[in-house]
C-alpha cells in the first residue's frame, strides 16, 4: 500500500513538472518578438527610395495620379501638371523604402476581398526607376501594426509591418503644393488693401503701421490690426484648388466685389512684391473663396477666414469703442469707504459690474446715489 502511494506521488510530481515546464516555455513564447516567415520576406520587393523616380497612385473609382521627379523636385503629372508637396512624396517613399513582411496573411484569393486587396477596396502603388518596375502593390486593410498587402502577380497575401495605407490613400490635393506664401511678416514694409470697402494703404515707420494718403480717416486706428493680418498671410495654404482652365472672370477676380492685396518687402535680397487677389465665394456654403498669386497660373482655393481677412473693412482696422460708463463723482460717505451714502452698514457695496462690494461700486449714476442717499436716512429717522 506504502509502495503503491509513493509511485501515485512521484508520477503526479512528474506531471507538475511538465505542467511547469510547459508554462515557462508558453510565456517565452509570448515575450519574444513575431516570427518573421522566410517566404513572405522572399516575396515582398526590395525597393531603395533612392531609385524611384516615378510614382502611380491608383484609387478605386478615380483617375490615377502620377507624379514623376524633375531634378531634385517631385511634380505631379497627371490628372494635372503641378507642383508637389514634397513632405507628403517623402512620406511615401519612405514606407516603400521601410516595408517589411512578417508572414503570410491568406494564400487563397477568395480572402482578398476580406483583406481589402482587391480592385474594388485596395489602392495599387506602382513604383519605377525609369522603366524598371520596382514594386506593383495593392494596398489594403490595416490589422493591428500590420497592413495588408499583395504584390501583383502573386496570389499570397502579406502581412507587412507598420502603417502603410495612409501615405498613398490620399486625394489629388493632398499630393499638390499647397504653399502659396513663405515670408517673413516683419520684412514687410508696405501694404495696400483694395476691396469693396474702399483703398486702405499702411507703411511701417518704426515698426508702427502708418496710414498714408488717399486711406479714408479710420478713428482709433490699431496699427497691430494691420500686422495681425500680415501675419496670417505669411504662411498662406490652399484648403483646395480650382480647375486650372478657369478663367479670372469665371472665378470672380475681375468682379467689383474682389479684393486685393499688394506686400512690400526689404531684405537682404532686395525690395519684391507680392500681389493677393481674391475671387469669389466657393463651395457649396460658400464658405471658401478663389484666389489667385500674380506671376502664377494656379487657381487656389482659401478658407472663409483667410479670405474675410483679405478683405478688412474700417471696423476691422480699429480699436473697439469704449463701452463703460464715466465714473461719477464720489460722493461722500464714511472715512475710507467712498461712494457709500452715510448710515449704509460697513462690508455692503453699491450695485455695480462686480457685484456687491465689488468693481463698479463708484459708479452709481448722482440720481440714483441721491435716491438711496434719501432711503438711508428715512430709514434712519434723519431729517431731509
Amino acid at each position: 500500500m506504502k509502495q503503491n502511494r509513493l509511485l501515485f506521488g512521484l508520477g503526479f510530481l512528474v506531471v507538475l513538472l511538465g505542467l511547469a515546464a510547459l508554462m515557462v516555455r508558453n510565456r517565452a513564447n509570448d515575450d519574444a518578438a513575431p516570427t518573421v516567415d522566410a517566404s513572405a520576406t522572399r516575396a515582398l520587393p526590395d525597393v531603395d527610395k533612392t531609385r524611384i523616380d516615378s510614382l502611380e497612385i491608383r484609387r478605386p473609382n478615380e483617375a490615377p495620379i502620377q507624379l514623376a521627379k524633375r531634378g531634385e523636385n517631385w511634380h505631379v503629372v497627371a490628372p494635372v501638371d503641378a507642383v508637389a508637396d514634397m513632405a507628403t512624396v517623402n512620406t511615401a517613399l519612405e514606407r516603400l523604402d521601410e516595408m517589411e513582411a512578417v508572414r503570410v496573411a491568406a494564400s487563397r484569393a477568395e480572402n482578398y476581398e476580406r483583406l481589402e486587396v482587391d480592385a474594388a477596396h485596395a489602392v495599387r502603388v506602382i513604383a519605377k526607376s525609369g522603366s524598371t518596375q520596382l514594386a506593383d502593390l495593392w494596398i489594403g486593410a490595416s490589422s493591428g501594426n500590420n497592413t495588408m498587402v499583395r504584390v501583383e502577380g502573386q496570389t499570397s497575401v502579406l502581412a507587412v509591418d507598420g502603417a502603410l495605407r495612409f501615405a498613398f490613400n490620399k486625394e489629388l490635393k493632398e499630393w499638390r503644393d499647397r504653399a502659396i506664401t513663405d515670408f517673413n511678416a516683419d520684412s514687410v514694409t508696405a501694404v495696400v488693401f483694395q476691396n469693396e470697402h474702399g483703398r486702405f494703404e499702411f507703411a511701417k515707420q518704426a515698426g508702427t503701421w502708418v496710414p498714408q494718403a488717399g486711406t479714408p480717416a479710420i478713428e482709433r486706428f490699431a496699427s497691430n490690426k494691420v500686422q495681425q493680418i500680415v501675419q496670417s498671410l505669411a504662411r498662406l495654404r490652399a484648403t483646395d484648388f480650382g480647375a486650372a482652365e478657369a478663367g479670372m472672370e469665371q472665378i470672380g477676380v475681375t468682379a467689383p466685389t474682389a479684393a486685393s492685396i499688394t506686400l512690400t518687402m526689404s531684405d537682404d535680397a532686395g525690395v519684391s512684391q507680392i500681389v493677393l487677389r481674391r475671387g469669389a465665394a466657393h463651395g457649396d456654403d460658400n464658405n471658401e473663396f478663389y484666389l489667385v498669386k500674380e506671376g502664377s497660373t494656379v487657381v487656389y482655393v482659401v478658407s472663409s477666414y483667410a479670405g474675410n481677412r483679405m478683405a478688412p473693412d474700417v471696423a476691422a482696422l480699429q480699436d473697439p469703442p469704449d463701452s463703460g460708463v464715466a465714473a461719477a463723482p464720489p460722493a461722500e460717505g464714511p472715512p475710507g469707504m467712498p461712494g457709500m451714502p452715510p448710515g449704509m452698514p460697513p462690508g455692503m457695496g453699491m450695485p455695480g459690474a462686480g457685484g456687491p462690494g465689488g468693481p463698479g461700486a463708484g459708479s452709481i449714476p448722482p440720481e440714483v446715489m441721491e435716491q438711496l442717499r434719501r432711503q438711508m436716512q428715512q430709514q434712519q429717522g434723519a431729517p431731509h
